[in-house]
């Protein structure tokens, strides 16, 4: 019948319209927020696990992307982050008030780590290329974070290629519970999500902006504190 005839070609449509579908997603466009390692390197995880406070230490948050398109002038990346504690960081957790009571613990650096991320091309070679970063209280219990890494020139990139974006430090030298400071909530749980990552071209021209996941998630967290309830990135979904 002709129904029976045009099974198989109909099967064989689907199958044609699946390949082309994977093909053209065969990378994953996000952003990732990690720690020890970027996304793939030995130790990469999105738990920062329990801040030493006492010891004053100092720990380091890695941010990495791909992007969605290519991006022939590829010149800077802007973040948007949101860090949540448990307490209230104008009483009980005043040391992740990184606007004012403990702004200088806050820092960052355009430059790849010399290890845990040699997967990723790092695109601030050329002398000139900088980062900036600050911080404002948004809530009781909520700081927004605000950082760009820039480079000397333009860089030709690819649509999901994977790019270091950044990093960002916070040392517990000014807790309460270490000898030299006393800022209290450093043992507190908190999450910090990266929840906009824009790539920036020097003509200017579009870009999507980034807020999810990409190898593994955009947020990390200290102290035991919860991941937020986001999706996980399309290489993470079964």
């Amino acid at each position: 019948t002709l129904q029976r005839r045009w099974e198989p070609m109909r099967k064989l449509l689907f199958v044609s319209a699946l390949m082309t579908l994977l093909s053209a997603h065969a990378y994953a466009a996000g952003c990732d927020l990690t720690v020890v390692a970027c996304p793939g390197g030995e130790g990469a995880s999105n738990d920062a696990g329990t801040l030493d406070c006492a010891g004053g230490e100092t720990v380091t948050l890695l941010a990495s992307f791909q992007p969605a398109e290519d991006i022939a002038d590829f010149a800077a990346v802007d973040g948007i982050l949101t860090l949540r504690a448990a307490g209230e960081v104008n009483e009980a957790a005043t040391f992740w008030d990184l606007e004012v009571a403990n702004a200088s613990v806050l820092s960052g650096t355009q430059r790849r780590p010399a290890t845990g991320c040699a997967d990723y091309t790092n695109p601030y070679l050329p002398p000139g290329s900088g980062f900036a970063v600050g911080a404002a209280v948004r809530g009781p219990r909520m700081v927004r974070i605000a950082c760009t890494a820039y480079r000397a020139g333009t860089l030709a990139v690819k649509a999901g290629q994977k790019i270091f974006a950044f990093q960002l430090t916070l040392d517990a030298s000014t807790s309460a519970e270490s000898s030299g400071g006393n800022l209290t909530g450093c043992t507190q749980p908190v999450s910090i999500t990266l929840d906009s990552l824009t790539p920036g071209s020097l003509s200017n021209a579009p870009t999507t902006v980034l807020k999810s996941g990409s190898q593994m998630l955009n947020s990390v967290v200290f102290n035991g504190g919860q991941l937020p309830a986001i999706a996980p990135p399309d290489s993470l979904r079964k």
